[in-house]
């Protein structure tokens, strides 16, 4: 749950006021300023391990806006305001194996998933250069794999070209090629 505070009396920067929900839903903000406020819940990188939602705003509203304006007062309390969240997405596995130019696989390395070029998903490869990697059905991802180069590990890193792909659509399994050296 967040609160963004979009204007307040003494006109200072724009902030946001988190707050976890509980068990049924409920949360409670505190410390909010007699401002204007937007409610959200949810995020525009999604995570199966962290926020599932996209955003959502109050009042049934998918963006900025549309959302509805709170005017609140110091010390006031509400009640009965209710965001309501879509279906939960439906989460996949996928199939991905890492493997070298000479196609043997990449033990203990890295698969990534990224939304919008923000990493959301990730996993790591077994011996066989195997992972498992968990995703949203029905969204648009970029897979990279990588592991780590020379010694030490801050030498550099050896990665393949990231694959796009939509999730549920295109089932795989993947085979990610690390094929080029990156060094920082």
């Amino acid at each position: 749950m967040e609160l963004e505070v979009l204007s307040t009396a003494l006109k200072e920067y724009p902030a946001t006021i988190g707050a976890e929900t509980d068990a049924k839903g409920a949360f409670a903000l505190v410390g909010v300023p007699d401002a204007d406020v937007r409610l959200s819940y949810g995020t525009g990188h999604p995570s199966t391990e962290g926020c599932r939602y996209p955003v959502v705003y109050y009042s049934d509203s998918d963006s900025p806006p549309h959302a509805a304006t709170l005017r609140l007062r110091m010390g006031e309390k509400r009640t009965g305001l209710v965001l309501r969240l879509p279906p939960a997405p439906e989460i996949v596995h996928l199939a991905i194996r890492v493997i070298k130019p000479d196609g043997s696989g990449v033990s203990r390395g890295f698969v990534d998933a990224l939304l919008d070029g923000l990493n959301t998903e990730s996993a790591k490869t077994g011996p066989d250069g195997q992972a498992e990697l968990a995703c949203f059905v029905g969204l648009h991802y970029q897979l990279e794999a990588y592991t780590f180069a020379g010694s030490p590990p801050g030498a550099g890193r050896i990665r393949d070209t990231p694959v796009s792909m939509v999730c549920g659509k295109d089932s795989g399994p993947f085979t990610l090629t690390l094929d080029h050296q990156e060094r920082f």
